[in-house]
């Protein structure tokens, strides 16, 4: 009887499978992370950002070396390698430049962006922007960036969950991060207009759409503090639990701001000091 009421209803008018089946194309990314629950939110240093970032640069650097045993897993110790090699460059950067931030920058890219990372490496180099880790998404992604940018290159699977894995790791190494979507284009060095813009002591600053009166996350800044971490996290954790909710909409709603998601009042963290670019 159970087979044949299966029969019943895919032929129906009501569509029941056809509407089950879009209801797959909508799903954002798959049950799939390329790091443990421990790399993305057990990490020494993952509560000392502010001290860290207070100690001379050569001192916070050493202490990531050495939080960065040969036990971790080949895939972070890569992350971990990219990311301390950017915020060298970042310590490096004239202050005319970098704002006297210490930033890491971070993009992601795979599939038919590919063509466009020579290009995107190159602007970089021509506005002094040294501080910028890509993660890649598939094996010419990697290729292309190793050869073009250096040793700035993480690989990962395509998810789009791996906006969000990389800043985690890189605010619990006490370093402050600023995402860029692969698709922006970057006509000066940013680092003196990100500096502008943290200095009423904002912790997180997110891209905003004017006409539509909501958020954009194709690019935004977060600070390295307990607060940002642990939102960061409990968003991850969401949006991995929730796989047809789309990050910029939980963004919204975990800064408590127009969006709503189905988050319980327990789901939601402490919203951190935020405020837009302008």
């Amino acid at each position: 009887v159970f087979y044949e009421s299966l029969h019943l209803l895919g032929a129906s008018k009501w569509r029941l499978f056809a509407i089950l089946h879009h209801f797959t194309s909508l799903r954002r990314h798959t049950f799939r992370l390329d790091f443990t629950a421990k790399e993305l939110g057990g990490l020494p240093w993952r509560e000392q950002g502010e001290w860290l970032q207070a100690l001379p640069p050569a001192r916070h650097l050493g202490l990531l070396e050495l939080a960065s045993p040969e036990s971790w897993r080949p895939q972070f110790r890569e992350a971990d390698a990219a990311l301390r090699s950017a915020l060298a460059n970042a310590m490096q950067t004239p202050d005319a430049q970098g704002g006297g931030l210490q930033v890491v920058y971070v993009t992601m890219v795979y599939g038919r962006m590919n063509r466009y990372i020579e290009s995107w490496a190159a602007r970089c180099r021509l506005l002094g922007v040294t501080n910028l880790v890509m993660a890649t998404l598939d094996a010419e992604a990697y290729a292309l960036c190793t050869e073009h940018h250096g040793q700035q290159c993480v690989r990962g699977g395509i998810s789009a969950l791996n906006k969000y894995t990389l800043l985690l790791i890189a605010l619990q190494m006490g370093i402050d991060v600023m995402w860029l979507d692969f698709d922006v284009f970057l006509v000066r060095h940013p680092g003196a207009a990100l500096a502008a813009a943290v200095s009423p002591g904002y912790d997180l600053l997110m891209g905003y759409d004017f006409e539509s009166d909501c958020l954009c996350n194709g690019f935004f800044y977060i600070r390295s503090r307990p607060s940002t971490v642990n939102w960061l996290f409990q968003l991850l954790r969401w949006l991995y639990d929730h796989p047809f909710e789309h990050d910029q909409r939980a963004i919204g709603a975990f800064l408590n701001y127009t969006e709503k998601v189905a988050a319980t009042p327990e789901e939601m963290p402490a919203v951190p000091r935020w405020h837009v670019f302008d």
